[in-house]
């Protein structure tokens, strides 16, 4: 592969400005992949899609090349996902390089009519084209909702979108050089908003044309999806927490390991102080953790991620170490 010098690795980014499609029609077919595998169970939560080996195993094993542009042939059963994503941007990834990979999701709620699925996945794209070196743009986590009937004939209700409660959502790498181990330059930062949402309610298709215009916005499409009354459900919340927990099963390893009790006490400990996106430690050996801080908390200082604010998370660390010794 050849590598041009003096070119903007990051031309792709500024140049995305909108969507690569900003609508497009979609079949029930499109929406199989998101259905339960077998017969509804609530809270029962069931792979979109995964990499065949656990979390545990994929975390040792080679990463995926970021030295790429393309995705390889998308499986059938995701071409309707790969669709959706591709609305943002024509090059979408839905076996990201690092784990967690894949998706889950499970039944939240259900009457006699509909059943409505929550789901997560993770994915990525990649921006630039040759000559440009790669540019992955990573969101945190894709997560929504689908209301579809219990037949699974008709699709009511459909978001999609990326978590914007957060001060830092997405995750950005990109290549200056042709070495991964040595041109790659990292950063993260907020996107405010990233969703797709159906306009209207499923219909049934009256002319071969039907694909290629816009079907019209049914302006009452949300005051019918309020006004569903579920005669089955588990909360919203709870729901996601529990994607999130299949998503990263060491919150659950570490529990039933108890060959190193205290190894697995001081790695619940930090569990215990984690959160989203990523924490800074300073700790003794034996665990006692001396000085923390988030990365969305650093970013409130109003300074660049891994500069001055780190540079005084190190200093009340080192000070806060001397006063309990």
């Amino acid at each position: 592969m050849c590598y041009f010098g003096n070119i903007d690795s990051l031309s792709a980014l500024k140049e995305w400005t909108k969507p690569n499609h900003e609508w497009m029609n979609f079949g029930v077919r499109h929406f199989t992949m998101f259905f339960p595998k077998e017969r509804v169970q609530q809270g029962h939560i069931y792979d979109l899609y995964t990499e065949e080996r656990s979390f545990m195993s994929s975390m040792s094993a080679p990463h995926l090349s970021s030295n790429r542009f393309y995705p390889s042939k998308i499986d059938d059963k995701l071409i309707g996902l790969y669709r959706i994503l591709s609305m943002f941007h024509p090059r979408p990834f839905l076996m990201i390089r690092f784990p967690p990979k894949g998706g889950v999701a499970l039944v939240r709620a259900q009457n006699d009519d509909y059943i409505e699925i929550v789901f997560r996945f993770h994915a990525e794209f990649q921006l630039n084209e040759p000559p440009h070196n790669p540019f992955w743009f990573i969101p945190a986590q894709f997560t929504g909702s689908l209301i579809v009937s219990k037949d699974y004939t008709r699709i009511l209700n459909f978001n999609l979108y990326v978590p914007s409660d957060k001060k830092l959502n997405v995750d950005m790498e990109w290549l200056n050089g042709p070495r991964e181990n040595r041109n790659m330059e990292v950063d993260i930062g907020y996107m405010p908003l990233m969703t797709a949402n159906i306009t209207a309610k499923s219909r049934l298709r009256r002319h071969s044309h039907d694909t290629e215009e816009p079907i019209e916005a049914d302006n009452t499409l949300q005051d019918t999806v309020n006004n569903i009354i579920w005669t089955h459900e588990i909360g919203l919340d709870d729901a996601f927490q529990q994607l999130e927990v299949k998503m990263y099963p060491f919150k659950q390893e570490f529990e039933k390991d108890s060959s190193q009790p205290e190894i697995k006490k001081i790695a619940a400990h930090f569990l215990e102080n984690y959160k989203f996106p990523a924490m800074m430690y300073v700790y003794f050996p034996n665990g006692t953790i001396v000085h923390k801080v988030n990365a969305n908390d650093c970013m409130d200082q109003g300074e660049g991620f891994m500069q001055n604010p780190y540079t005084a998370f190190l200093k009340t660390g080192i000070s806060n170490a001397k006063k309990m010794a």
